[in-house]
C-alpha cells in the first residue's frame, strides 16, 4: 500500500477557490451586517417605546457598539479561521477537479488514461463514476484502432501548452 500523501497545496484551483471564498465572505458578511443591524432597530423601538425619543439616533448606536463589543471582536477572530477552513473543504472539490483536468489534457494529446480514483473524501463521486465510464470508453477505442476512431499512433500530439489553452 502506498503511503498517504498529505495535501500541501493551499490554493488547487486558486481562481476557483478565491471565488469561493470572496462569495462565502460577502453573505457571512451581509448576514452579519443583517443581523446585527436588525437587532439595533428592535432594540431602538424597544428603547423609545419604553422611554421616548430622548436620545439621537447616533447615541444609540454607540450604546448599542459599545454592548456587542465582545461579539465584533469575536467575529474578526473566528472570522480568518473559518475562512481557512473553508478554503481546506474546498480541496475536496477543486483537487479532484485539477486532477480531472489533467486526465482530460492527456486524452486531448491522444494519450491512454488510468481510471480516475478518487480520494477518500473527496466529493463529487457520481461525476467520477462518470468520467471513469468515460475513460474506459476512450481506452477502449484507442485500443481498437480501425472502428472509425484513430488509434493512438494516428491521433496528433499536442503539447501540454496547446492542449491547455484549448480547454
Amino acid at each position: 500500500m502506498r503511503p498517504k500523501k498529505n495535501r500541501t497545496r493551499l490554493w488547487v484551483n486558486p481562481d476557483f477557490q478565491f471565488r469561493l471564498l470572496t462569495r462565502i465572505t460577502f453573505y457571512f458578511v451581509l448576514w452579519t451586517f443583517v443581523v446585527f443591524h436588525t437587532n439595533f432597530i428592535f432594540l431602538v423601538i424597544a428603547n423609545v417605546a419604553a422611554n421616548g425619543p430622548h436620545q439621537r439616533l447616533a447615541d444609540h448606536y454607540l450604546e448599542f457598539l459599545s454592548q456587542q463589543k465582545a461579539l465584533l471582536v469575536t467575529l474578526a477572530l473566528v472570522t480568518p479561521i473559518i475562512l481557512y477552513d473553508l478554503l481546506k473543504f474546498s480541496h475536496r472539490i477543486a483537487g479532484p477537479l485539477h486532477r480531472c483536468q489533467q486526465v482530460m489534457q492527456d486524452m486531448a494529446a491522444g494519450k491512454p488514461v488510468p481510471e480516475f480514483k478518487p480520494r477518500k473524501r473527496d466529493l463529487m463521486g457520481d461525476l467520477f463514476q462518470a468520467f471513469n465510464g468515460l475513460i474506459q470508453e476512450w481506452n477502449r477505442r484507442l485500443s481498437t484502432p480501425g472502428n472509425g476512431h484513430p488509434g493512438p499512433s494516428r491521433l496528433p500530439a499536442a503539447s501540454a501548452a496547446e492542449t491547455k489553452a484549448k480547454i
